[in-house]
């Protein structure tokens, strides 16, 4: 089996590629220097198997400056 992780650097990411790996699973692991979810074309490049062919695809890429979210509502959607 093999995982595409997005967000892999973050707070859930770290522990799921733990996780992932305990269970010898295969893990291709990108974070925003690889792959930036707010970006249409970096989604079209996972689909498209520019990372590798993959089983399952996790998203644990998240919006995390909560103080900012009202000021900039679009950027956090």
């Amino acid at each position: 089996m093999t995982i595409v992780l997005l967000g892999a650097k973050g707070m859930l990411g770290i522990d799921v590629v733990e996780e992932v790996q305990l269970r010898k699973w295969n893990i291709i692991a990108l974070d925003l220097e690889d792959f930036d979810i707010s970006n249409p074309e970096d989604s079209a490049r996972i689909i498209s198997g520019e990372f590798g062919e993959f089983d399952w695809c996790i998203n644990c890429a998240a919006y995390t400056a909560v103080d900012k979210a009202e000021s900039e509502p679009e950027l956090a959607f």
